[in-house]
């Protein structure tokens, strides 16, 4: 198509497909803000999650091209809570004693290690294991956060532990 920009690397990560015409459009434009929308909330999405960056595609088309829909669908992704907020699911209150103990799903635990281990939330790698129902195997998990210990991302466990435990960003106040 005609009017592309140049291509880099960001724009083929965002451009997973391209549409050849029209009729290619809605199908192209789904693919890419749901690959888009799963970045960005870190989770497996639902319908409503994408049919709602689907709208902000379709009013951006409206007003110019198929990369105008893709940054308006874009931009409503990121300006979501889900996409600003740490929010992990979770079991609703009312369904457990307080105090009780409870088994997590394994997306959840992916979340869990994730931002204990990294500070952030988890990577391709926890969220495949999460889906596919693997996580919770004792060899699995072990395996993951050997992996994950070894990555560098690993050293915000030590250095927020330390700034939290020792009070350092309180120092300037003492």
């Amino acid at each position: 198509p005609t009017g592309i920009a140049e291509p880099t690397e960001s724009r083929a990560r965002i451009f997973s497909c391209y549409p050849r015409n029209e009729s290619e459009e809605p199908a192209c434009a789904t693919e890419i803000l749901t690959n888009l929308a799963r970045g960005a909330f870190r989770r497996p999405v639902t319908g409503d999650d994408v049919a709602r960056a689907l709208e902000f595609y379709t009013e951006g088309r409206r007003e110019g091209d198929f990369e105008t829909g893709i940054q308006k669908g874009l931009m409503s992704i990121l300006a979501s809570t889900k996409f600003l907020y740490r929010a992990e699911p979770g079991v609703p209150p009312q369904s457990i004693e307080a105090g009780s103990a409870y088994a997590i799903s394994d997306l959840e635990l992916a979340w869990r290690l994730s931002f204990f281990l990294w500070s952030r939330g988890p990577d391709e790698t926890l969220l495949a294991l999460a889906n596919d129902g693997t996580l919770d195997e004792p060899e699995v998990l072990e395996r993951q956060v050997r992996r994950m210990l070894a990555d560098a991302r690993s050293r915000t466990l030590v250095t927020n532990f330390a700034f939290q435990w020792l009070g350092v960003r309180r120092l300037d106040a003492i």
